[in-house]
């Protein structure tokens, strides 16, 4: 607190110098913040000459437009493209581009919102790890000379863990969790929603970071959550082998070890060849000795990414290639959602059958009608499956949510994708891997009432972008009528999409610590109940691009316009109460604030701040959110 402190006071001090000359005075705030609630200040009186007041006023306009630049650093426009975008399914959440307007359509109103969420960040998986390690070994031991740019591997150290869940991936999924309260905030301030997150501990604990996120929006609304505070339960369904899981695939023998489970990987072998010839040509100029195979680049583009999300800082491996070889690698993982898990795979779309069928129960409110991986002990109880709420929440993988997107027909419009040559999004009809299952992906699944129609709506949204629905008559807007969307679901009970499933066993227990429910406040996710000894501020979604990114991939957009000092305050204290219920560092809730405070102002849209390049360092945020709240407040 000693080291917060003294910034705080010192960046105070300077800025309310430059402003106030020592002559200019505040009342002292009110008792009552008036019905808008923002908090208001008012000059006592001033005598200053005209030239020194216009001095001083230049000294303090670029003072504030420092600080601003400092906040707000490089950040992308919507609908510039950057290389983060382009990572495949290890990219971070963005805001997709949507053709059609993702905001509720005047005259209507969402009477029912269902939320399919990924995991948010996380390290390589266990094999890719072990495989990511023996290539830096390699290089470590076989190279003597490293090629300009490449410098810096000599000294990089391989630290990443496996399977876990980042602190950039928590924060993401608290931010989606406020931006899905934020979205449908009608119906969240009156009815908390029903939760249930896959067994593996990623995605629980991305669950909780969810519900922290949305109790704490609704919290910091005026509303409370269940029990009056942080908490709401979390339903967490086994990953264990033989237990029915609609939010993980694992039943269909087939499908996991039968002659359809290498249909992607050959697919993406067959596009690598292609696409990293040149790359491998450089990389073994760059780093002789090593002697890189097309898996090498594949696997060395990769550490790009995953050395991205462990904090939110942009690897130096990201500015090693082009923005064109980055579209070739985006391919390479699309091949493999597509044919692994979507269209492309005979019995991809039919693992994600139970979970389309649960939804239809949850849309109709009638009881699930279902044989395949649904769990008819938990979905034939109210309490485990309750058919009566207005808010949903699932917590799964990229892999399980491809399927269900192949089950609900979503991108039934795109054809088959090459192996040889590279498909552009636009031909692909919206199906890329990182536009469709970036970490902390979110599926949105809308019904709505609007005046002149007799009968409810429904809608999809995949990470921002409305897809419209294929097979029920679907209006200018990409909805369907409820009772015509359930019916283009119907194929889905034929024998023939159950066929290949094993038999599993119905298990209402979570294997291991036999604790089928988790609560928020209660279970706080493991590394932000560590972040009390942190050494480094709490990383924004948003956080990915420093100073040092190649200029050739670089785009930068003008500082918003509209910004506001009281404004900017009122957030910060806001944001300062809401962080401390949640447990976080003085520093590291300061910065935090600054971030999202500062990119609240830039634009109201949803998932806008998710994508931005922001990068701050931790003196200057602590030191702009404490000046704020305090200048406003004093």
């Amino acid at each position: 607190m000693g080291r917060f402190s003294d910034v705080a006071t010192a960046a105070y001090n300077s800025v309310r110098d430059v402003f106030t000359i020592n002559t200019y005075k505040y009342n002292s705030l009110p008792d009552d913040e008036g019905r808008d609630g923002i908090i208001t200040y008012k000059p006592t009186k001033y005598y200053w000459p005209e030239r020194r007041r216009l001095c001083t006023l230049i000294i303090g306009a670029m003072v504030f437009a420092a600080l601003l630049t400092l906040a707000l650093g490089f950040r992308q426009a919507p609908g510039e493209e950057s290389v983060s975008q382009f990572w495949g399914q290890y990219s971070p959440f963005f805001s997709v581009p949507s053709d059609i307007s993702a905001a509720t359509p005047e005259g209507c109103e969402i009477t029912f919102a269902q939320v399919l969420s990924r995991h948010g960040a996380r390290d390589p998986t266990a094999s890719k790890t072990q495989a990511y390690k023996d290539l830096v070994d390699r290089i470590h031991n076989n190279v003597n000379t490293y090629g300009r740019e490449f410098e810096f591997i000599k000294d990089y150290q391989y630290t990443l863990g496996a399977d876990e869940l980042t602190i950039f991936g928590q924060r993401q999924m608290v931010a989606s969790g406020e931006a899905f309260y934020k979205r449908y905030q009608s119906l969240a301030a009156k009815a908390d929603p029903f939760m249930r997150s896959s067994g593996q501990n990623r995605v629980v604990e991305s669950g909780l970071n969810w519900t922290e996120g949305f109790f704490g929006a609704k919290l910091q609304d005026g509303h409370s959550g269940p029990d009056g505070g942080l908490n709401g339960l979390l339903m967490i369904i086994p990953e264990a082998d033989g237990v029915n899981n609609t939010l993980d695939h694992s039943l269909c023998t087939a499908f996991e070890s039968g002659n359809f489970s290498k249909v992607g990987d050959e697919a993406q072998v067959a596009w690598r060849e292609t696409f990293t010839a040149p790359i491998v040509t450089r990389l073994n100029a760059n780093l002789p000795g090593v002697e890189f195979t097309p898996a090498d680049a594949v696997s060395f583009m990769q550490l790009c990414p995953f050395n991205t999300v462990v904090n939110g800082t942009q690897s130096q491996f990201c500015s090693l290639f082009t923005l064109d070889e980055w579209k070739d690698l985006e391919y390479y993982e699309t091949l493999g959602k597509y044919y692994g898990f979507n269209a492309g795979n005979p019995l991809g779309p039919t693992q994600g059958v139970g979970f389309t069928n649960e939804l239809l129960a949850r849309l109709t409110q009638k009881p699930v009608q279902d044989h395949t991986s649904t769990n008819s002990t938990l979905d034939a109880d109210p309490v485990s499956f309750p058919l009566d709420r207005v808010l949903y929440a699932d917590f799964s993988h990229d892999n399980d949510m491809m399927s269900i997107y192949g089950a609900l027909g979503l991108y039934n419009e795109t054809a088959p994708l090459s192996k040889t040559s590279r498909t552009s999004v636009r031909d692909a009809k919206g199906f890329t891997a990182s536009w469709t299952v970036p970490f902390a992906a979110r599926m949105y699944v809308e019904k709505m009432k609007c005046g002149g129609s007799d009968e409810e709506l429904v809608r999809i949204l995949v990470n921002d972008r409305v897809v419209p629905l294929n097979g029920c008559g679907a209006d200018e807007q990409g909805r369907c009528k409820l009772g015509a969307f359930v019916n283009s679901q119907r194929w889905q009970k034929p024998m023939d999409c159950v066929r290949g499933f094993d038999e599993g066993k119905d298990n209402k227990r979570l294997v291991g610590s036999g604790e089928l429910y988790r609560r928020a406040g209660s279970h706080p996710s493991r590394k932000l109940r560590q972040l009390s000894s942190a050494t480094t501020h709490i990383p924004q979604p948003s956080q990915l691009y420093p100073p040092q990114v190649s200029p050739r991939l670089r785009k930068t957009q003008k500082t918003p316009e509209n910004d506001n000092w009281t404004k900017l305050g009122y957030c910060a204290v806001q944001c300062v109460i809401l962080f401390c219920a949640l447990r976080c560092r003085a520093d590291d809730l300061a910065s935090s604030c600054a971030l999202h405070c500062l990119a609240k102002q830039g634009s109201a849209r949803p998932g806008y701040f998710s994508h931005q390049r922001i990068q701050l360092s931790s003196a200057t945020a602590t030191a702009l959110a404490t000046t704020v709240a305090l200048a406003t407040l004093t």
